[in-house]
């Protein structure tokens, strides 16, 4: 994710990608077109990546046409065996989302047709607006209608203590069972619109965001709360004034 205003090409951009496997091995190497996309005024591209359970070391970067680079990333993550029982993976903050009636199957960051736009570490800038997305691994669904019955529930509290705020509750997740399952495992995805924009007018410095997920159709009822910690950045200090002109005597 970059400032659009810092890209004055965008079309000659490359992403360059290099995931590594634990014993050092290319897991995935790109460099190609970024292809980037708009959100408000910032430029961002992303990528779905199929690898196998596992440890890996993912390095990318955003290079421009004379070859600068403007912006990378370097990290560590891992992906886990598909879940067998009820389970949800991490929350993923996002700090803008917008339909994606186009989207196909596999697209990044596509869930329950929006687009999902992350600064990366849970960082929230002051602008920006504030949602979340999640995966859902095998929930109930209803034998006749084919649907979950998900509820969720989110709290907002600052780290250093203070009240929490529960939001508005979202929208019942009645989201429909996957056309085929492996093994009777399911996977559904679920998100909700916190703050459309301007989420430092509301929330500063270092937060948590815990959503507790209900499974209202397993007998009896599960639940999985999972506290999620985020942080909102500060504006920018405005430049302080030049001092007025001494007058000549």
């Amino acid at each position: 994710l970059v400032p659009g205003t810092s890209v004055p090409a965008p079309e000659s951009v490359k992403l360059a990608l290099l995931i590594k496997s634990k014993d050092g091995k290319d897991a995935a190497r790109r460099e190609e077109p970024a292809g980037l996309q708009k959100s408000k005024g910032d430029l961002f591209c992303d990528r779905a990546i199929m690898l196998a359970p596992g440890d890996y070391e993912v390095a990318a970067a955003l290079v421009d046409g004379a070859g600068a680079i403007l912006a990378s990333a370097h990290r560590a993550t891992t992906i886990p065996t598909f879940p067998t029982e009820f389970a949800a993976s991490p929350i993923i903050i996002s700090i803008n989302d917008f339909p994606a009636e186009n989207a196909k199957p596999g697209d990044a960051f596509v869930f329950s047709q929006r687009k999902f736009v992350v600064r990366g570490d849970n960082v929230v800038g002051p602008t920006d607006g504030l949602s979340y997305f999640v995966r859902v691994y095998n929930p109930s669904f209803d034998p006749t209608t084919k649907k979950s019955g998900l509820k969720q529930t989110v709290k907002i509290k600052a780290k250093g203590g203070g009240p929490a705020q529960e939001l508005a509750p979202p929208p019942d997740s009645q989201v429909s069972a996957p056309p085929d399952t492996k093994d009777g495992k399911a996977a559904v995805d679920i998100g909700y619109g916190v703050i459309e924009a301007n989420a430092g007018q509301y929330f500063r410095g270092d937060q948590v965001m815990t959503v507790t997920i209900t499974d209202t159709l397993a007998n009896p009822s599960k639940a999985l709360t999972i506290p999620t910690p985020f942080k909102v950045t500060a504006a920018p200090a405005a430049p302080a004034a030049a001092p007025a002109p001494k007058k000549k005597s």
